[in-house]
């Protein structure tokens, strides 16, 4: 959080100095400055304006056809997203896409991330083929400017790994999400937040199928990985614990299973996250314990020594999500 204050601070003194001594229309990239600093570190009310006020500068003196003005766009639609206004975050990415394919070449990176956001969207609504043909064309975007080995180009196969998955085409996410590792972990080293990312999701889909042998390694995998990065005490170390006991529970290894959940609920216990993780696990942890004839009072299992250094963190590992930087 630190680097983010200090790129605070130098970008508001820029932006104070170009106020004074320059037309708006030569403040934009110190606005976009400050908006960025202000958005990695989570101040999405001190960031949304900013986004807005450029991006109403560059469209006012250029229209739509403006790179600036459409990456502030969908800066701003990433905000609305992550604020849970998706209405007016589809709203936005709805103008700002024709632009991108307006202006061909140059913008194609910043089209291919606009699509893949608009997909996320409409696989919220499950719109699943509209997510699908985004992501299609994105991928094809991303393969085309940077060939096959590329991190986005391993992104977008997860997301229509993800997609294949929710239409139930098991085979097709299972070689989605095969290529996406592969790119990964030949790009970025085994122990990356992207390989784990990947990892957790193939692990879940054999999970969903059944493939509980195949599944199982690469949980435990996933939970060595951010044990050693993260700690103990993490959100995604109680996720990984959870979905690790629910493959066990469903191989009838319910006394493993229960440690796990003791674990995973004795974290979100301490997390300032939604009480619903919370309430999840502990039901999970009381249909395991009567499974095995055990009493379901589960609340003193669970009890943490507040005296001792007991802290958990929801700090994310993983960024999910997408923004673009002018």
């Amino acid at each position: 959080m630190c680097q983010y204050d200090a790129s605070e601070r130098l970008s508001r003194e820029a932006l104070d100095i170009a106020r004074q001594i320059c037309p708006p229309s030569e403040t934009r990239r110190d606005i976009y400055s400050l908006a960025s600093a202000l958005f990695g570190k989570g101040d999405l009310d001190g960031a949304e304006p900013l986004y807005r006020e450029a991006a109403e500068a560059a469209r006012r003196e250029q229209g739509n056809q403006d790179l600036a003005a459409l990456v502030g766009l969908m800066n701003l639609a990433t905000i609305q997203q992550m604020k849970g206004d998706y209405y007016a975050s589809e709203s936005l990415l709805h103008e700002v896409i024709p632009g991108l394919r307006a202006l061909g070449p140059p913008a194609r990176q910043y089209l291919a991330n606009a699509m893949e956001n608009l997909a996320e969207l409409r696989l919220g609504k499950q719109d699943i083929a509209s997510a699908e043909s985004f992501v299609r064309e994105a991928l094809a975007i991303f393969r085309s400017h940077y060939g096959e080995e590329h991190p986005e180009v391993a992104d977008a196969l997860s997301r229509l790994a993800l997609l294949m998955k929710e239409k139930k085409q098991y085979d097709e996410s299972e070689a989605y999400y095969r290529q996406a590792l592969s790119i990964q972990r030949g790009l970025l080293g085994e122990r990356h937040p992207m390989v784990f990312r990947t990892t957790h999701l193939l692990a879940e889909m054999l999970t969903e199928v059944g493939r509980y042998n195949e599944a199982e390694p690469l949980f435990r995998e996933c939970l060595a990985y951010i044990r050693a990065v993260a700690g103990d005490r993490h959100y995604n170390t109680a996720l990984t614990l959870r979905d690790l006991a629910t493959l066990l529970r469903r191989q009838g290894r319910e006394a493993e299973a229960e440690l796990l959940l003791i674990e995973s609920a004795r974290i979100w216990a301490v997390l300032p996250e939604d009480p619903a993780l919370l309430a999840g696990t502990l039901t999970m942890l009381r249909e395991c314990r009567i499974a095995q004839g055990k009493s379901d009072d589960v609340e003193a299992l669970i009890a943490i020594d507040q005296s001792g250094d007991d802290t958990a963190s929801s700090e994310p590992v993983l960024t999910e999500g997408r923004g673009s930087d002018e």
